[in-house]
């Protein structure tokens, strides 16, 4: 058990103490963890205990709640976001080939919950990713028929924009829609966060198939929304070319370099 105000300061949350409902409100995100004093009704309720006029809050359940690690060494307990280390510097400081890799393996936090997306009902496996040019801080993602925008914020992969842009929304999942084509033209559905402006290319990696038998393109999306494919690795499609060099399989372009890198500061 940890003081709740010298934790909150830590993560940089804030708190709420209702006397009367016998309850604190923690929050870092937009949900909010909910704290109340200890119980025998619910042992699985997160708890509280007050010590001479100061609040104690469970340090352990409460930081994997908001998203944190803990790292215990023989004098300290370090309170760690995903990306911290070596970690934060690949992303922060490293090549975008490093960086934007990086970025995709962790998992996702989100500052909202998550738009449940629709998903068509086949075995077709399909991932999107797509970068600013030039940027590893940020990227844009499908999944079903809603499109999200990742960013890096306190050390956290956060969701700070969503949409549904499937066509319909409303109705039966189909594959015959253009989610990024209505993102582009802002007219996905339901959408939550800022609409966010995109003022240079957006390179792309997009892997459609089955198993093993997939094939996963490469390009980018220029400002005036015209598609350039790229390259192509794995099955061959007919009538798309097979120029793997251009993108060096690095989800980069040969032309490409850093423009947002960020020096890390612990």
């Amino acid at each position: 058990m940890v003081p709740l105000k010298s934790l909150a300061e830590a993560v940089g949350a804030t708190y709420h103490w209702d006397v009367k409902k016998k309850q604190i409100t923690l929050q870092k995100w937009a949900e909010p963890l909910v704290l109340k004093e200890r119980s025998r009704k619910n042992q699985q309720q997160l708890t509280f205990e007050v010590v001479s006029e100061e609040v104690y809050i469970p340090l352990r359940d409460v930081s994997l709640d908001l998203g944190y690690t803990l790292e215990k060494t023989n004098t300290q307990i370090q309170i760690q976001p995903p990306i911290h280390g070596k970690l934060k510097e690949q992303i922060y400081e490293g090549d975008l080939v490093a960086a934007r890799e990086a970025l995709i393996r962790i998992n996702r936090s989100s500052v909202h919950p998550y738009i449940e997306p629709h998903r068509p009902n086949t075995e077709l496996l399909s991932s999107v990713y797509m970068f600013p040019q030039g940027e590893a801080l940020r990227y844009f993602t499908v999944n079903g028929d809603v499109l999200s925008l990742v960013e890096v914020k306190d050390g956290f992969p956060i969701v700070t924009y969503q949409g549904y842009v499937g066509a319909p929304f409303d109705k039966e999942f189909t594959m015959e829609y253009d989610p990024l084509g209505r993102f582009l033209e802002n007219k996905a559905k339901n959408q939550w966060g800022t609409y966010p402006k995109i003022n240079k290319p957006l390179i792309y990696e997009f892997t459609t198939g089955w198993g093993d038998s997939s094939t996963t393109f490469y390009g980018r999306i220029t400002t005036d929304k015209k598609e350039e494919l790229l390259g192509t690795t794995g099955d061959p499609i007919t009538g798309l070319p097979a120029n793997t060099k251009q993108i060096m399989k690095t989800f980069k372009l040969p032309w490409e370099s850093r423009t947002d890198a960020q020096q890390v500061m612990e």
